[in-house]
């Protein structure tokens, strides 16, 4: 809330109000003292950043966005490397496996 001037009477009044509380005189939009109070209090629109402008804010090193690339790719060279291990066969214990040259003949 702030005070403007009355056109008619000077007074200052709520920029809220309808009218003046002294002389009656009706506060609008065009009022020159509410004109000359929005002129003075605007502020430009913020305009929302994008991601890139984000990134280009955070000003990385040289350093930093190399050491971010090659932790990287250690990263995906672990991943497939652990990817293309393939899974071990379950099997059970060679005296009970007849597959194995180590079965044992009971009887």
């Amino acid at each position: 809330m702030a005070l403007i001037k009355c056109s008619e009477c000077q007074k200052e009044v709520s920029d809220k109000a309808k009218s003046c509380p002294s002389c009656g005189n009706p506060i609008t939009e065009d009022t020159p003292s509410k004109k000359l109070y929005q002129i003075e209090n605007w502020e430009p629109e913020k305009k929302q950043k994008s991601v890139i402008e984000d990134i280009r804010d955070l000003n990385f090193t040289p350093k930093a966005i190399l050491g971010i690339i090659a932790f990287s790719l250690i990263l995906g060279v672990v991943i497939f490397i652990i990817s293309s291990i393939p899974p071990q066969a379950t099997t059970s214990s060679p005296s009970m496996s007849s597959n194995s040259p180590y079965f044992a003949i009971t009887g």
